[in-house]
């Protein structure tokens, strides 16, 4: 598997998903919040993200990727993660998206 497309398609599709989601909703702000992504880092997908330095360490065990988006608004970082998880998931890499308001 080629790792680094597999996080060029997960960030596209979360840009994707969140900006279908603005244009949707034009000026909804929504909570002030956070969103992410986890895996588990005793994985090959793990340890490549981790030895690249892609994700972080997660608490209390794993790695996550954390929403680059430069808003806010947990409602549009949610989208990010949701899609972003979906692509990994996609190609077969166990991970979840979380949230939660700030």
């Amino acid at each position: 598997m080629d790792y680094q497309n597999i996080i060029n398609e997960a960030s596209e599709a979360g840009s994707q998903a969140a900006r279908a989601f603005t244009e949707k909703h034009p000026g909804f702000e929504g909570a002030c919040g956070f969103a992410w992504v986890n895996i588990p880092g005793n994985t090959a997908f793990g340890r490549w993200a981790n030895k690249n330095k892609i994700a972080r360490p997660a608490y209390p065990k794993g790695l996550t990727f954390w929403c680059p988006l430069m808003t806010q608004s947990m409602d549009i970082k949610e989208q990010w993660a949701w899609a972003f998880a979906g692509v990994l998931q996609q190609h077969g890499i166990e991970a979840s998206a979380s949230s939660r308001m700030d």
